[in-house]
């Protein structure tokens, strides 16, 4: 995020194969949504959005509290490992458009609901859990709901959470309740609020004129603050994959993947191809309880699902 986000990164991924296949001598369409190397960058590109489209005064986003987080031993210390599983992606519409949600909708409940299932095990074998809040980091592309054209970094991301002291929940409750929380942070009122706090952070005096040493320290605090330690885990969906035509006969599949931190310890990315969705679990830990249950549960409902080991 330093340079760009998901929109951005894979932007430029898809101008870069294009390119590939150009100097290989495929003719391939000239697109919009593709960069061309040999034209100039527009100015717009370079824009920092989130300082476009701050507005003074407004309200800062809640405050949340810290959220459970999956435990267990790590496989070997500096590594981690994924395992992808490819769906076909009509069958996984049709699913989610049975349950009256979308995809990501659909995919975050689940992620939520065998989260769940670890806690509840936990609950079991040790009897406490100091953490009882089940919250997902959904990020958001901000060009949705802001005119930008920028190639830099303009997400943000929704939160929807569950609290197990108020008991367990099934699967049908935790995608009502995904379904409705995402609909009202999907707001671009709402999702300006974390504009208004990050950048306003940025124009307090001190930071401004603190040494680079500084402001890495203060942005690392930060990090560990608003993300790590408030979050059980990250899925992250960068929709489907467009491509020219004439591309498409080169190219299998795509996949994508989050590394995972210390905190959350795991993490889920998805993109869709044709009539692939890749959806990729990354872990810091040895067990791969999650991601069983996970694509089991998929399974279950009748759509087929290819797992893929690192």
């Amino acid at each position: 995020h330093i340079l760009t986000d998901g929109y951005g990164g894979l932007r430029f991924f898809r101008s870069l194969l294009a390119e590939y296949l150009k100097l290989c001598g495929g003719e391939i369409e000239e697109r919009g949504d593709l960069l061309d190397p040999r034209e100039k960058p527009h100015p717009k590109e370079a824009e920092d959005s989130h300082r476009e489209h701050f507005e003074k005064g407004g309200p800062g986003p809640k405050s949340y509290a810290a959220a459970y987080h999956v435990s267990g031993r790590p496989p070997q210390p500096g590594y981690f490992r994924t395992l992808t599983g490819r769906i076909p992606t009509s069958q996984m519409l049709s699913l989610s458009r049975s349950k009256g949600v979308t995809v990501t909708e659909y995919l975050v409940a689940l992620y939520m609901y065998c989260l769940g299932r670890l806690y509840e095990a936990e609950i079991h074998s040790a009897g406490r859990q100091s953490r009882s809040i089940l919250r997902m980091e959904v990020p958001v592309n901000m060009r949705r709901f802001f005119p930008s054209q920028t190639m830099r970094n303009f997400s943000l991301y929704v939160s929807p959470e569950a609290d197990m002291r108020s008991g367990f929940y099934s699967f049908e409750e935790l995608l009502s309740r995904v379904h409705h929380r995402m609909k009202i942070e999907l707001d671009r009122r709402e999702l300006g609020r974390q504009i208004t706090r990050n950048v306003g952070a940025e124009r307090v005096p001190v930071i401004r004129v603190a040494p680079l040493f500084v402001k890495d320290l203060f942005l690392g605090c930060a990090y560990r603050r608003l993300s790590d330690r408030i979050y059980s885990g990250v899925l992250s969906n960068l929709g489907r994959v467009e491509v020219p035509e004439e591309m498409e006969e080169h190219i299998e599949s795509f996949g994508f993947v989050l590394p995972p931190s210390r905190g959350m310890k795991k993490c889920c990315s998805v993109i869709s191809y044709k009539d692939e969705l890749a959806v990729t679990i990354s872990s810091v830990l040895e067990s791969r309880e999650l991601e069983r249950l996970y694509f089991t549960t998929i399974a279950s409902q009748g759509v087929s699902v290819t797992v893929l080991e690192d």
